[in-house]
């Protein structure tokens, strides 16, 4: 006897529908896993017999032929449990089923019939709302994830008899129903941070405790450094000796972000559920990532890569903050593999006769010493020849310096200033100047469906980054008498947009040009040699 039970694959972070095809026939007992599965898939088939018959039913002592369609795409993870094994009882005689129709089946089984979480549940579901299906059935250890889906019934259960009470009968646990309650009701929201909230989510992974500028004594130049490249999403490179605060500053980022919109948490979640990484305390995620990779971190872990494809550190801070420490020390080659990410906002990986594209939207903030040493220019501390501090600075090519905004050296600052400063400016003071110049990008932008200034792109450059006579003298001057690219050409004006967005202005005056090439001092002082 035949059946097919419809599940779902995952490439990357987006599902593509399966079939599960089982025939049961008479002849010699063997069992055939056919449709290019991966051992995970393979080893499905133990717990699926050992499952069953610890739930009553029995493996079928004869030629069991199981097929997972389309048979030309490598399929992974545990997931297929589910299917598996109801289309095993449908095929065998064992189940007679009147829900199998418009359903999804995803889930690992325990040997006891529990049902186990799976990774992916998200992009899985949003498969079966695009193939126009009623309902999901997943484990119970899912359920958050996947609450923001409201045009399809989601039925989160967690043992696998309570799949075939509701196959059998239409009939749902207590808890299930209450779940669902809660999935109507978080559906509807919009915010993240509501989710967050009802859902009792405080602390995500990635989250680091914020540090507020308040904390931080002087470095006021890097301060409004910062403040404006988070309110155009320009990435910025710190430069300084050790111990001047360049790694708390970086950490006071995060309490500068907006929260995530619906559609943001959307997206990050199914990155990270992709990644295997919600399953535990983080079902959701809520907040903007913060990530700080080492500098000996591998290629694969930093853009992604492994079978199957998994995404990397620039993904896992999609939304959020990439803070590379220590930018000088990463392998040239590696720093280099950024420039694609960064222009773009999305990486496409390759593996084999695998292909994934996953998002890369983030702010990167860098930071290094001036020097091997970490002390030039004091020549009275700096231990380092020219030759060295040449070397130290050509580490970082100019293709990926080309494509950084901001510049700023952070100094070590003098003891009386330091002492005398008696109230230093809160985080939320900066962020409600950078939510307010975030809301005039977004009202500006909205037709080209754009957020930030970051994003206008070179034709549109001319039409929303107007300028009064006086900034375009400063900024056509400087063209020529520094010998800019045409990228740092528009960068500049873009930079110089945000300034202007920041004091609320229409146009580009010649104060907001120069504060935007005063962000590049640290770039000519260093790299321009």
């Amino acid at each position: 006897m035949y059946c097919s039970i419809t599940t779902a694959g995952l490439c990357g972070i987006k599902g593509y529908p399966v079939n599960a095809e089982i025939d049961v026939a008479e002849g010699f007992p063997k069992l055939e896993l056919v449709g290019l599965a991966h051992n995970s898939v393979k080893e499905s088939v133990e717990r699926v017999k050992t499952a069953l018959k610890n739930t009553g039913y029995v493996f079928p002592y004869k030629r069991v032929t199981i097929n997972l369609a389309p048979a030309q795409i490598r399929k992974y993870g545990s997931h297929y449990d589910l299917p598996i094994a109801v289309g095993i009882l449908l095929a065998s005689g064992q189940l007679e089923a009147r829900q199998v129709q418009d359903n999804l089946l995803i889930g690992e089984l325990s040997l006891n019939g529990e049902m186990v979480g799976v990774r992916g549940a998200l992009a899985m579901v949003e498969t079966a709302r695009s193939r126009k299906l009623k309902r999901v059935i997943l484990p119970i250890q899912n359920w958050q994830e996947v609450c923001f889906c409201d045009d399809i019934e989601i039925i989160p259960v967690s043992h696998f008899r309570e799949v075939i009470a509701y196959l059998q009968q239409g009939r749902l646990g207590s808890e299930t129903i209450e779940l669902q309650k809660k999935i109507k009701h978080l559906s509807a929201l919009q915010e993240g941070e509501e989710i967050g909230q009802i859902l009792g989510i405080s602390v995500n992974e990635g989250a680091v405790k914020k540090v507020d500028f308040a904390d931080i004594k002087s470095q006021n130049v890097a301060k409004r450094a910062i403040a404006v490249a988070v309110a155009g999403m320009h990435h910025i490179l710190l430069v300084g000796p050790p111990g001047t605060g360049k790694t708390m500053l970086a950490k006071a980022v995060p309490g500068l972000l907006p929260h995530l919109t619906r559609e943001e948490m959307i997206e990050v979640t199914r990155v990270y559920s992709a990644a295997g990484k919600l399953l535990g305390k983080i079902p959701v995620i809520t907040e903007r990532m913060y990530r700080a990779p080492h500098h000996t971190i591998t290629m694969a872990g930093l853009l992604g890569g492994g079978r199957p494809l998994l995404p990397g550190e620039i993904s896992l801070t999609h939304k959020g903050v990439l803070f590379l420490d220590e930018f000088a020390e990463f392998p040239k080659v590696l720093l280099d593999t950024l420039r694609q990410p960064m222009e773009d906002k999305h990486i496409v990986l390759s593996r084999m006769n695998e292909r994934a594209d996953f998002p890369t939207d983030f702010l990167l903030i860098a930071s290094m010493n001036p020097c091997p040493c970490g002390y030039y220019p004091d020549m009275e501390r700096c231990r380092c020849s020219e030759y060295d501090i040449r070397r130290y600075h050509k580490k970082l090519s100019g293709p990926i310096l080309d494509r950084i905004d901001i510049f700023v050296e952070v100094d070590r600052p003098a003891l009386p200033s330091f002492q005398n400063v008696a109230c230093e400016k809160p985080s939320q003071e900066y962020a409600g100047q950078i939510a307010a110049a975030q809301h005039i990008q977004k009202q500006r932008l909205h037709s080209e469906n754009l957020l930030y200034n970051s994003e206008i792109s070179t034709p549109l450059i001319e039409k929303y980054c107007q300028m009064d006579m006086a900034a375009a003298e400063i900024l056509n001057g400087a063209y020529q008498r520094m010998k800019l690219s045409l990228r740092s050409y528009h960068r500049l004006m873009r930079l110089a947009r945000t300034i202007a967005d920041m004091e609320g202005k229409e146009k580009i005056e010649a104060k907001h040009m120069a504060e935007a090439f005063n962000y590049r001092v640290a770039y000519n002082k260093y790299f321009m040699k």
